[in-house]
């Protein structure tokens, strides 16, 4: 049973996110080994994506978090909004008390990030 959510900035992580996937690949849930159709670049909607994402994270046991500077995708690409990422870390204040989050060196995190990690 996949219980650990991944959650980190999606695009240019996946390296790191393969790395973590690899230590317990029965346990970690992450988007791209389990539902790769959930990608707006292959036409995926928004709100199924979310939808997708909330529902793991209430069935997880653990929510683990990686994050770097980036703030993540926004949710409507060209359009001011909140990144999938935010979205994740919001549900998994809300839903969790097994949170795990993790800074990767050198952190330099732009003002998005900073707001939200200031308000988690």
């Amino acid at each position: 049973m996949r219980d650990i959510f991944l959650s980190s900035a999606f695009r240019d992580f996946m390296d790191v996110r393969e790395e973590i996937c690899d230590l317990d690949n029965k346990r970690v849930w992450a988007v791209e080994n389990e539902r790769d159709d959930l990608d707006t670049r292959k036409g995926a909607s928004p709100f199924l994506i979310v939808d997708e994402l909330v529902k793991q994270i209430r069935g997880s046991t653990a929510f683990v978090c990686v994050l770097r500077d980036r703030y993540g995708s926004s949710v409507f690409e060209d359009a001011e909004s909140v990144s999938f990422l935010e979205n994740e870390i919001y549900e998994a204040a809300l839903y969790h008390n097994d949170v795990h989050i993790f800074l990767m060196e050198p952190f330099n995190p732009d003002s998005k990030l900073n707001g939200l990690l200031e308000i988690i």
